[in-house]
Order: C-alpha cells, then sequence, then structure tokens
C-alpha cells in the first residue's frame, strides 16, 4: 500500500484495494470471517491478520518435532542445514542450536560422525564448520582421484595405441619372418625349419589314420574316442559322484601306478563312487561306450566317453589289480575310489574310532504323546473324490501303502466320514516314493494353537559359552506324535486302494509344526545344554576349558538319551 501510495486513503479503500488485489478466491473467504465489530472487517489491518491465519493454520509442534529427526542427511550439507533451521523454527525448541547440533552428529556417517564426536567441547558453529570442511575435503579428494586415474587410463591406451611395438612383440615378428629358425613340428615331432618341404612326414602316410602329411606320434587321431549315441542312455543311466576334480594349488593323496604300460597319477579321492582314466592312457580300441554319468563336486555334470576294465600294477609291490574304470577328457584327474583304494590296500578305515555306543531301531517309531485336532464347527466338512494315478506308479504306491500300514502309521477305513482328503504322491531324488495327504480343505477348517516357534535369535543367547556341540536330527518327526480317534478320522484320504487314516500326526497340515514343536519342548523340559528348532537338536558343552566343556557336553548327551529311551 506505502509503494503504490495508498496507504493515506480511507481504509474502507485499503481494504478493497487489497481484496481487488488477492483476487475473487480470497474475496470468497473474506465473506466467511467472522468480525469482532462491523469496523473491524473494514480494517486493512485486521484483514491481513485473518488471511495469515487462514494461510498459515496453527502448526502441530510433536508433528513438527517428529519431522526433525526424520530429516535424512543430503549433500550440500548447506541445504540439509537450512532444512533443520526450518524445521526447528516451528517447533519452538528451547535450545534451538543445541537441537539442530545433536541432529547434525546422530545423522551423519562414517569419518565425518567420528570428527565430530573427537570434539570434547562441540557446539553447532563447530560442528557446521567440520561438516563444511569436510565436504570441500571429500569433493577436492574425489576430483584429485579422478585425474589420476584418467591419466593412468590414457597411460595404457597410449601404450596399446604406440606404433612402436614392445621388444618381445618384435621378437615373435622376427621370428615369424624368418623360417629358417629351427621350431619343432607339428606334423613330424621333430625341429626344422618352418618350410613344409623340409618337413620329413611331407608326402608321406600316417601308420594310424592314413592320412596324408604327418606322422603317428603327431595324429590327432590316436586319442580320439568316437561316443556312440545311445537312445536309451538318458533314461538308463546311471550316477556317480566325484568328490574332487580339476582343484589347482591343493596337496593331495596320490599314488603312482602303471596302466597299459604307462605311469599314471592318481588322485586318492575317498569321495568318489567310481574310478577315472583320462582318455590319452586308454587306446580306442579298450573302450566301450557307457551309459553312466558323473557329478563332481560341485554338482556340474560330465558325460564320459566311455569305460573300460584295465589291470593296474603297483610299482611298489608288483602287485596287480583288475579295475574298471570311467574314461573321461583329458582336461580331469585320474583318481581311484573308496572301493578301490580299499582293495589295493592304499587306504585302512579304522572303524571303532566312529560313534558306536548309539543303538536305536530304525523301524520303530518313537512316542512324544498323543494330540487332538479342533476345526471350526461353522466350516462344512467335504468328501473329495480319488486322484487318477498313472498306472506306471499304482504298484510302487501299492507297496508304500502297506509299508505305512505295517508301521502303524496309516490305518485302512472301512466306516463313513465326513472328511475325506486326496492322497499326494511325491517322488524323493533317490526315486523313492513319499506319501502324503493334499490337506487344503481340511486347513482352512483346523484351528491353530499359535505356539511360538524358536528362531535363531533366541537360541543363540544360550550359546554363548558354548564349546563342544553334537547335532542331532529326529527321523521323521511329525509321526512321533500320535492322533486320537476322532482326529485320526479327520485325516482321512482316498487312494485307488481304499481309504486310509493317520495314526500318526502327517506333514502338510498348517497345525503340523506347532503341535509337533509344543511336544518336543514338553519332552525335553528340564534338560540342560539342549536347545531345539523345529526337527533339529543341539547338545552343548560349557566350561572355561576344553575338559571341562567336553565333561559337560557328555553329561548332557547321555541325559537326553535317558530321556529318550
Amino acid at each position: 500500500m506505502e509503494a503504490s501510495g495508498n496507504n493515506n486513503k480511507p481504509k474502507q479503500r485499503q481494504t478493497d484495494i487489497i481484496l481487488h488485489c488477492a483476487g475473487p478466491q480470497v474475496l470468497e473467504v473474506y465473506d466467511h470471517f467472522e468480525f469482532e465489530g462491523e469496523n473491524d472487517k473494514n480494517d486493512p489491518v485486521n484483514v491481513l491478520e485473518k488471511l495469515e491465519e487462514y494461510c498459515n493454520p496453527r502448526q502441530n509442534e510433536v508433528l513438527q518435532s517428529f519431522r526433525f529427526w526424520q530429516v535424512p542427511f543430503q549433500e550440500p550439507f548447506d541445504t540439509f542445514l537450512t532444512k533443520l533451521y526450518s524445521y526447528a523454527d516451528s517447533c519452538n525448541f528451547k535450545e534451538k542450536e543445541r537441537m539442530i547440533r545433536d541432529k547434525i552428529v546422530f545423522t551423519v556417517t562414517g569419518k565425518q560422525q567420528e570428527l565430530l564426536l573427537r570434539e570434547t567441547s562441540l557446539d553447532l558453529k563447530k560442528a557446521v564448520e567440520i561438516c563444511r570442511a569436510y565436504e570441500i575435503t571429500s569433493r577436492n579428494k574425489k576430483e584429485m582421484s579422478e585425474s589420476s586415474q584418467l591419466q593412468k587410463i590414457e597411460q595404457i591406451a597410449g601404450m596399446k595405441n604406440s606404433k612402436y611395438p614392445s621388444k618381445q612383440h618384435a621378437e615373435q615378428q622376427k621370428n615369424r619372418n624368418n623360417p629358417h629358425i629351427l621350431k619343432e613340428c607339428n606334423f613330424c615331432g621333430k625341429s626344422h625349419e618352418a618350410i613344409k618341404t623340409k618337413c620329413p612326414a611331407w608326402g608321406k602316410l600316417c601308420n594310424h589314420c592314413k592320412g596324408r602329411n604327418h606322422f603317428e606320434v603327431k595324429c590327432k587321431k590316436v586319442h580320439t574316442l568316437e561316443t556312440k549315441s545311445n537312445s536309451d542312455a538318458s533314461d538308463d543311466s546311471d550316477t556317480n559322484w566325484l568328490a574332487t576334480v580339476e582343484v589347482p594349488n591343493k596337496t593331495r593323496a596320490t599314488a603312482l601306478m602303471q596302466v597299459n604300460d604307462c605311469d599314471v597319477r592318481f588322485q586318492l579321492d575317498t569321495g568318489a563312487d567310481v574310478n577315472t582314466l583320462c582318455q590319452k592312457f586308454v587306446p580306442p580300441t579298450q573302450v566301450e561306450p557307457t551309459t553312466q554319468k558323473l557329478i563332481m563336486w560341485n554338482k556340474s555334470k560330465v558325460n564320459p566317453l566311455g569305460e573300460t576294465t584295465l589291470k593296474v600294477t603297483n610299482p611298489k609291490n608288483e602287485e596287480e589289480t583288475v579295475v574298471d574304470f570311467i574314461v573321461v577328457p583329458n582336461d580331469y584327474s585320474c583318481l581311484l575310489g573308496l572301493s578301490t583304494i580299499q582293495q589295493m590296500g592304499l587306504l585302512t578305515i579304522n572303524d571303532g574310532n566312529f560313534i558306536a555306543h548309539i543303538s536305536t531301531d530304525a523301524n520303530q517309531l518313537g512316542s512324544l504323546g498323543e494330540t487332538q485336532l479342533h476345526v471350526d464347527p461353522n466350516v462344512p466338512p467335504r468328501a473329495l473324490p480319488c486322484r487318477k494315478l498313472p498306472q506306471a506308479l499304482q504298484e510302487n504306491v501299492k507297496e508304500e501303502l502297506n509299508h505305512l500300514v505295517e508301521a502303524g502309521v496309516l490305518v485302512p477305513v472301512e466306516e463313513p466320514t465326513a472328511w475325506v482328503s486326496q492322497m499326494a504322491v511325491v517322488k524323493k531324488p533317490n526315486g523313492s516314493l513319499r506319501i502324503c495327504i493334499d490337506p487344503q480343505p481340511l486347513n482352512a477348517a483346523l484351528q491353530r494353537e499359535h505356539y511360538k516357534l524358536p528362531t535363531l535369535d533366541d537360541v543363540l543367547p544360550s550359546l554363548s559359552q558354548a564349546r563342544v556341540f553334537s547335532k542331532l536330527d529326529v527321523k521323521q518327526a511329525y509321526w512321533h506324535v500320535q492322533l486320537d480317534n476322532e482326529s485320526s478320522l479327520l485325516t482321512t484320504m482316498i487312494t485307488p486302494f481304499g481309504r486310509y487314516r493317520w495314526a500318526r500326526l502327517p506333514f502338510g497340515l498348517k497345525v503340523s509344526s506347532e503341535i509337533f514343536q509344543r511336544k518336543l519342548n514338553e519332552a525335553l523340559v528340564g534338560l540342560n545344554g539342549v536347545i531345539c528348532i523345529a526337527d533339529d537338536l543341539v547338545v552343548y558343552g560349557s566350561g572355561n576349558t576344553r575338559e571341562e566343556a567336553d565333561a559337560d557336553h557328555e553329561q548332557n548327551l547321555l541325559a537326553l538319551q535317558e530321556r529318550c529311551a
């Protein structure tokens, strides 16, 4: 108003000018303002105060304080500092500078935070100076580092693009252009000038392949094995494991043997199921096709070139052993597997040194007590039809069902049941079958116990003083929990061979893990040095010395065995 020369005009005139300049939206807001008196409505000071209150409503100090402490660090530092000042003004801090200082120290990280914490009497001014200096120093250091790296790249590029070749390259080029220098020939195996007419094999026939211009000693087909395709190889192939293949710079147990009048260095591999021999030691006439496949230690697969049976002589004692070999490419190692190593007397396994004082009946299931399943009465029961089973699996499925009945896991059902689930058949990696219940409809009705399952974070603190450990696994874990008759009928499943109910807690129910964990914890109550997560148990021994820990571990392990007996 003062700039336009209207501050001397009447108050109502000034108010009209303000509303006219503000626009129709402000005029609409102005009409809804409440003033104490009629004259206040035409007072430009009161009008501006009302407009300021409307445009800048009262802020929530608690919310602004929360936003202040949530501000993330950002570069440049001055932008971050300005934002802190803005939030601090609306927070009404009594000690604003101290709050901003603390926020800076808490937010920055790394070397910058370390520099701030070194100061014994740190105020806001000093904190800002340190942060600004650190930011400038970091920027300059980065610029100098990038410049130095760029110079190195330019130097390397200049060396590569130089028109002056290196001394080694010049020497190689000189030898290449000079055919009178003697070197070993790839066709005859002798050293002569690099001129084909000077080669003794020029114009001659190979005794092995009848090819021209090379001798048998350099024939590329001497050690080549022709692999014959077998359409049934993928279906009937056997898989064997090689524990160690191609491990450079490692000290391994080896033995020098004679095979086909050749000295062969074999690696003694106790983790190998078969013996391997490189193709360079085997003539093609001794190799037969094979359907076997090899899996190395890193789970990569190797297709062998064939198999053979050869006589192996130990030069130390002149003993001869007939060994079955899998022929592999020359890139792989020659291995002797565990059975052959023991047969040749190169390795002795002391069975007496293994743990042998624990005896269990693998066919007998333990018992963690009986449990009852609870269903929601508002969920109606469902009886599902039988799934079709491939003809090729029917015999094996029938055998597995009979086995589970004999073990007391399944019980045939003849009476009517409200719940009927379907059967699921899973093929294990070893080829055997696993019979499961498909409990999707039943799971919708089952009511959980909501028992807390332990995690690693829960058990790790108790292992802080442990020194000796033993790990045990509960085999067929859920089957150690018995179901009462009513709950067992709920798990009835239909198969092509009739209906069966589970007498033991089956896999797949959404309540199985909680019930099993509760039962197992109840069985282990009072045992020292024993913790469990799911079906894994750890027995540990604690002590100031290894002897004390061993004694404590042995005592805890024996107590667990007595509890399980």
